[in-house]
């Protein structure tokens, strides 16, 4: 059985409480939408993240975008003959 939030805390402390994590995530929001000209969202949030390491890994590892890019279309046009077949 919970006893909720005010079962702990009273207003006078939950209102604040409240209010300070409200402007953090605006605050959050907008300078991610400002920084990336996207909404904020969890999965927006997720993807920059992701783009940001695989970009730092692909440069770390000096990976070749140009043959993996080669590879790619090598694999589609295999998938398209096989696909006539």
């Amino acid at each position: 059985m919970s006893i909720g939030i005010y079962g702990v805390s009273s207003w006078d402390v939950v209102e604040p409480t409240t209010f300070l994590v409200s402007a953090f995530w605006l605050m959050t929001g907008s300078a991610f939408f400002i920084k990336n000209k996207v909404d904020f969202s969890y999965e927006s949030g997720l993807e920059h993240y992701h783009s940001r390491s695989l970009d730092k890994l692909i440069e770390d590892k000096k990976f070749d975008t140009e043959k993996k890019e080669f590879l790619e279309n090598y694999l589609a046009e295999l998938d398209q003959y096989i696909n006539v077949l």
